[in-house]
């Protein structure tokens, strides 16, 4: 637990930037606290309850600085049935709530049992992610002593709560022990676990600075976990992982992997045809991964810009600008798409 902080800040450091379609932080279920705790009992989660008001200042800053983090919202959503209520008695709001856990200033976070709602962690004004999960590790052990038992278990989940618990305490080694087991225990991510596993050890295996063992990890569960929930996650850091080692052929190589498994994605096809440019690949190849990427969503202002330079650079300014002005119809607040469109204008007169 003491090197709680100095662990996530290394894994946060080296969460990997999601695609455009993808980003997001926390995810909020609309759920009543009353079934957020039937949820949670179900699942064998705490509930993770946000305290907020419209006039909240530093409620405004969680959201933009803490609650969108990658890293911090898997933990959460891992760990925890993440619900929001605005309590406000100026507007009758969350009345109820304020009385029954004696909530006076905000934000305010609440870590609840599913079993009876009460509180096993409180953690009032603005929170880092560090002091976040150390209180959700903190609660859990309150909730379940009992769960230490879960080591000798052969219950993936189980295991993989642990190896978390363990990675954000500071024993790596452990962590990895039990992740590995979790691979061997769900070796075609048919429990959905050996995905969570590969994205685990990839983590520990960065923070060591050790990058072919965490690309190895994320290699495996690619080819072994097509159907898992952390398979687009798996894929955006193979590709990080090739991008950083400046392996243009590998990197190409993988690019060109993803479309084939995720063809119905705008996100890998704009990947693989910004490689092919960089990498002086023949214009047609370029514009035919474009072509598809624009059929799949014609409305999609990074497929539109995409082309706009496209032509542009074939020496076809008017295509160029009859995209970008669709572009801007669509998106008329984006300041790059008229900056792109005013350096074509100035560049053809």
């Amino acid at each position: 637990m003491r090197k709680l902080a100095a662990i996530l800040l290394v894994l946060l450091s080296f969460a990997p930037r999601a695609a455009a379609e993808d980003t997001r932080g926390v995810h909020w279920r609309d759920l009543s606290l009353e079934q957020s705790l039937k949820q949670a009992g179900k699942d064998g989660k705490l509930v993770l309850l946000d305290c907020w008001a419209t006039w909240c200042v530093y409620c405004i800053v969680m959201d933009r600085e803490i609650w969108s983090q990658e890293a911090l919202a898997r933990v959460v959503e891992e760990e925890t049935i993440p619900v929001r209520a605005e309590v406000d008695p100026h507007k009758g709001l969350g009345l109820d709530l304020r009385l029954r856990y004696q909530v006076q200033g905000m934000p305010l976070v609440l870590l609840l049992h599913p079993e009876d709602g009460r509180v096993l962690g409180r953690l009032e004004g603005i929170q880092t992610p560090e002091s976040i999960i150390h209180a959700i590790d903190e609660a859990r052990t309150l909730a379940w002593p009992e769960r230490q038992a879960e080591a000798d278990s052969d219950n993936p989940a189980a295991l993989l709560r642990l190896a978390g618990q363990l990675l954000r305490g500071g024993d790596g080694e452990k962590a990895l022990g039990y992740a590995r087991r979790v691979r061997e225990l769900d070796p075609t991510c048919s429990q959905d676990a050996a995905d969570d596993a590969a994205l685990l050890m990839a983590d520990l295996f960065t923070k060591t600075q050790e990058p072919d063992k965490a690309r190895e990890a994320l290699f495996l569960a690619s080819t072994k976990c097509q159907g898992a929930s952390g398979i687009l996650e798996i894929w955006e850091r193979l590709v990080a992982r090739d991008r950083e080692a400046g392996d243009a052929a590998r990197l190409g190589e993988t690019l060109a992997r993803r479309v084939d498994l995720f063809p119905r994605q705008v996100g890998p096809r704009l990947d693989l045809a910004t490689w092919l440019t960089e990498n002086g690949s023949e214009p047609g190849k370029v514009l035919a991964i474009l072509d598809d990427a624009l059929a799949l969503d014609a409305e999609d202002t990074r497929v539109l810009e995409a082309l706009a330079r496209h032509y542009n650079a074939q020496d076809d300014p008017e295509r160029a600008l009859d995209l970008l002005e669709e572009a801007i119809r669509i998106d008329p607040h984006d300041p790059e798409l008229r900056e792109l469109r005013l350096r074509i204008v100035l560049a053809n007169r």
